[in-house]
């Protein structure tokens, strides 16, 4: 993977401003890129294991075209470590858009759901299931933002922890397969706004057991979606 220093960046983009700030992040819409800088007070360990989780994908083909293409690491003043990477921009609107009609939503999230069983398949979780994180296509195609967030499924160490999945691990829930299903049924219900009028029975448990941060149960074993009543 190609490389640039910070002291690059910050020559070719001296006045630069962030679009969107996070916890971990901030976010730069540069000349025809997106520059993602991690911020300075988060932990060397934390960044070079970072780095290392980009450098193994940048290695797997198969995961490649559902993320945007990562062009540089940004590496830190004496390159230890990086400070953030710069990508290609992500093409694509939020799921929860109320011009995209409900069949096509429902088709979007059950190719996200395809597509996150690619990555369990690859030795990877994808946890961090929320709107600013899922784009798709004019296809219908989830397209995945914060890719440097994926979790190794025999080793899974968050760097900053959501909050839902928090409340989860609070009532007893444990970090695996089960824990995307939880994430997955959240987003879904948001993107769909979903109420138990338009579910089944199961569907409905699902609901109630989202709002109660449940696990064990339906909510982590099972997908809202196909608990949706057909239009």
């Amino acid at each position: 993977m190609k490389r640039k220093n910070i002291e690059q960046i910050n020559r070719l983009f001296p006045n630069r401003f962030p679009e969107t700030s996070g916890s971990e992040s901030l976010i730069f819409y540069l000349k025809y890129v997106v520059y993602k800088e991690f911020n300075p007070n988060t932990p060397i360990e934390t960044l070079k294991r970072k780095e290392s989780k980009l450098l193994e994908l940048e290695q797997n083909s198969a995961l490649q075209k559902y993320y945007p293409k990562i062009l540089y690491l940004v590496d830190s003043l004496l390159n230890e470590y990086i400070r953030g990477y710069i990508m290609k921009p992500a093409r694509g609107r939020a799921i929860s858009r109320e011009n995209l009609s409900f069949e096509l939503k429902i088709k979007a999230l059950n190719n996200l759901r395809n597509i996150l069983g690619i990555f369990r398949n690859n030795g990877y979780l994808y946890l961090d299931i929320r709107q600013p994180n899922i784009r798709i296509d004019s296809k219908e195609n989830p397209i995945l933002l914060d890719i440097d967030s994926v979790l190794q499924v025999d080793n899974p160490k968050f760097d900053c922890m959501p909050t839902d999945i928090k409340k989860y691990i609070e009532n007893g829930g444990q970090v695996n397969t089960n824990t995307q299903i939880f994430m997955f049924n959240i987003f879904s219900q948001d993107a769909l706004k979903l109420n138990e009028n338009i579910v089944d029975q199961t569907g409905a448990r699902i609901l109630r057991e989202i709002n109660s941060y449940s696990c064990d149960s339906a909510v982590d074993h099972e997908y809202l979606i196909d608990y949706v009543k057909r239009r």
